[in-house]
């Protein structure tokens, strides 16, 4: 077993150094090895790299045998759920060869492993990501085959969740492709297994993107209805966290439903219910969600009422981290719509709270992205200043890389700008 695990990283270590002349013999070996550890107790490990390493390889030379090989080995793993896990992994390989070379041969290899995964859940999600490759490309009459391939793969799973959400993954490719007919009849076959879901949060979800995807194809009612249907789930949700995730997102397409009034309402009431959650953490991340999303809103759908809400809601935040960057964000939103004042202001007041974040590790990643902020703006003097208050060289070098990179598009750095310390020959290699 041993022997054979130690053959099998070999063998993939040596394709990657570029020595292909080796790969028949090591083949061959492991092969041999492979007949004889079918036996012992203790196989299934080996099995495992041996068939990830085979598939590998078939991804690097692009020769179909390695692939099929480790179909041929991984097939052997006794436990189901390593086997199915090896067999995805194996398929989803073999796509992405497909994906680096845009032959078919692979589009069709990856799906024959993936018929031979014997959990219905693998087995679709292979099926289903074979599907959203072929329909990104223009062959009509392999997106059908393959469409209809994951259809039928989709009413074998029997966990609902899973089986409702892929129903709405291919109805979105439909849709893609504007075959509204072939969505439609998808999303009620979503609803219906949405039915059997247990859990109201999951339950809820799914009946949001069913009402979402029939937003997209112009079913308006449908999605009102459904947008009221999971917003009497999320009363039993009972964790006030994702139950406050969940009304944000009823909030998104309520608006973009045009109920903005309805909108306006559900983010009002999940910022009350925001406040009320014990842990700051939790607290903080809630009301930051809301204040973004309303801020993102009000862009989008031209709302001055949502964008005022967005800065009264950074009002409640408590958390340091969790202030500075709904500060930025909104700044962002605010750049977009052409208020540069406003905007500043906010990435002023976001660089205050930066510096009152305790842990350095978070205060840096901060100050970088105000940095690289600044740097979009070309205020590269408010960016130096910035990247002076960060003291580990990794950032301070990996944002003013970027700093280089941006000002040399318009002039010609001036490295000796910036206080540089004992870093300064690190930066001038860096240039």
């Amino acid at each position: 077993v041993h022997k054979s695990i130690a053959l099998s990283k070999l063998f993939k270590y040596s394709v990657l150094s570029g020595k292909p002349k080796e790969l028949k013999s090591f083949l061959k070996d492991i092969n041999t090895i492979h007949k004889k550890i079918k036996s012992y107790t203790y196989k299934t490990e080996a099995e495992m790299i041996q068939a990830l390493s085979l598939s590998e390889i078939g991804k690097i030379t692009g020769e179909e045998e390695f692939f099929k090989e480790a179909a041929d080995i991984a097939e052997d793993i006794k436990l189901k759920p390593d086997r199915y896990a090896t067999l995805r992994d194996i398929s989803s390989q073999a796509l992405d060869k497909a994906r680096e070379t845009n032959e078919i041969k692979f589009v069709e290899l990856a799906a024959k492993v993936a018929k031979e995964i014997g959990s219905d859940s693998d087995r679709a999600y292979c099926l289903l990501q074979i599907s959203k490759y072929v329909s990104s490309k223009d062959n009509e009459g392999d997106i059908d085959f393959y469409l209809k391939k994951a259809e039928d793969a989709m009413d074998d799973i029997s966990l609902a969740e899973s089986r409702a959400n892929m129903y709405s993954e291919l109805a979105a490719l439909y849709i893609q492709k504007k075959k509204y007919d072939k969505a439609m009849k998808l999303l009620k076959a979503a609803l219906k297994t949405s039915k059997r879901i247990r859990y109201p949060y999951e339950k809820a979800s799914v009946l949001r993107e069913i009402a979402r995807l029939s937003l997209q194809i112009g079913d308006k009612k449908q999605a009102l209805q459904l947008i009221n249907i999971s917003m009497e789930q999320v009363k039993d949700v009972r964790e006030d966290f994702y139950k406050v995730s969940s009304m944000v997102e009823l909030g998104k397409l309520y608006a973009e439903s045009g109920e903005l009034e309805k909108c306006i309402e559900i983010l009002r009431n999940a910022t009350e219910l925001a406040a009320l959650i014990y842990y700051e953490s939790y607290r903080s991340e809630s009301l930051r969600n809301i204040a973004t999303t309303a801020a993102e809103l009000g862009m989008n759908f031209h709302n001055e009422s949502l964008l005022k809400y967005s800065i009264f809601i950074i009002n409640t935040i408590k958390t340091s981290a969790d202030k500075a960057r709904v500060l930025r964000d909104i700044s962002i939103i605010y750049s977009k719509l052409g208020k540069n004042k406003e905007a500043n202001k906010l990435l002023a007041e976001s660089l205050k709270s930066v510096k009152d974040i305790p842990e350095e590790h978070f205060r840096f990643a901060a100050l970088r992205s105000i940095a690289e902020l600044y740097v979009q703006k070309k205020n590269w003097f408010k960016a130096r200043n910035i990247i002076n208050q960060i003291t580990d060289p990794a950032t301070r070098i990996q944002v003013f890389g970027y700093l280089l990179q941006k000002e040399a598009e318009t002039k010609e750095p001036d490295l000796k700008k910036l206080e540089l310390d004992k870093s300064y020959e690190e930066y001038t290699f860096l240039w």
